[in-house]
């Protein structure tokens, strides 16, 4: 085998090791994320009247209860897509990729409101609050970094084209051509090509 078949190979298979890590990775965050959301609505219920967060655009009650279902039904996508990606099925990387578009929104939409809501708290009160603005501001930025860092990695590594190549058509036969086989049939062809 030459050295650049050798190498392609090599590349392969680490890249079909980076999306297995991804696809266990994806796993268990998203079911983390998916019992933490059980756990919520086990323990306070369906809006029994807990003092929602303000920054909760609908109001108080049953529409925070909407937003925990929304990021449980996030968190559902990222096990369905990992799930997918671990069965090796076409479908997983447009599933992945929507999860983490959905996910990398939702974040910075959720640190946005709650940073407003905060900042509005603590200039409308006069009762010194020992709370720093900037200190809230660099907080809530970090947290968002750290909670979306699966999610950009994910959106990188599913819109590289390498990856998008790994499903795509090869051929008209049932099975994906060898990259030895296209190696040869190139060859084949550049040699036919000099001989006419």
């Amino acid at each position: 085998m030459s050295p650049g078949l050798d190498e392609a190979a090599t590349q392969q298979f680490f890249l079909h090791r980076v999306l297995r890590i991804l696809a266990v990775l994806g796993l268990l965050y998203g079911s983390l994320a998916l019992l933490n959301a059980i756990v919520y609505f086990a323990s306070f219920g369906w809006g029994r009247g807990r003092p929602w967060p303000s920054w909760v655009p609908l109001g108080r009650g049953i529409s925070y209860s909407f937003y925990i279902l929304a990021m449980a039904s996030i968190s559902a996508l990222q096990i369905v897509g990992s799930w997918g990606l671990w069965r090796w099925c076409a479908w997983s990387r447009r599933v992945l990729i929507i999860w983490a578009a959905v996910a990398i929104m939702a974040g910075t939409v959720n640190t946005i409101t709650y940073l407003i809501s905060t900042v509005q708290a603590l200039s409308a009160t006069t009762q010194p609050t020992g709370i720093s603005v900037p200190y809230v501001i660099w907080t809530m930025f970090a947290s968002l970094l750290t909670s979306a860092t699966l999610a950009v990695v994910t959106l990188l590594v599913m819109t590289q084209k390498s990856v998008a190549d790994l499903w795509a058509p090869r051929g008209t036969s049932a099975f994906p051509v060898v990259p030895f086989a296209q190696a040869v049939v190139a060859h084949d062809s550049a040699d036919s090509t000099i001989a006419s």
